[in-house]
């Protein structure tokens, strides 16, 4: 059985960086959608703090994020933001 999965990923970009790192995003993002098990990926920034993004995506099942991960765009997003970002994932499963 596939449970599907909610992720909020929080990114807050370092002082000097704010352009850099939400470009490093915005390039994932359109990648992002087309990968096998991906339902929803989209970047929104907090109203209150430009540097504060947020990725809301949702998974198919735990194998499709784990695919997510090991993705080329993926580590290019996470070799982007090194010492560039503040990050914060919390992942949900749906209650039955």
């Amino acid at each position: 059985m596939h449970e599907e999965l909610a992720v909020v990923a929080t990114i807050v970009a370092e002082q000097g960086f704010e352009a850099e790192v939400l470009a490093a995003l915005k390039a994932v993002e359109l990648k992002t959608q087309d990968e096998d098990g991906c339902l929803y990926y989209h970047l929104y920034r907090d109203s209150a703090d430009s540097t504060r993004l947020v990725m809301l995506e949702r998974w198919r099942d735990q194998a499709a994020l784990d695919a997510h991960i090991a993705a080329a765009p993926f580590q290019a997003l996470a070799q982007a933001l090194e010492g560039k970002a503040q990050l914060q994932v919390t992942t949900l499963s749906r209650e039955p």
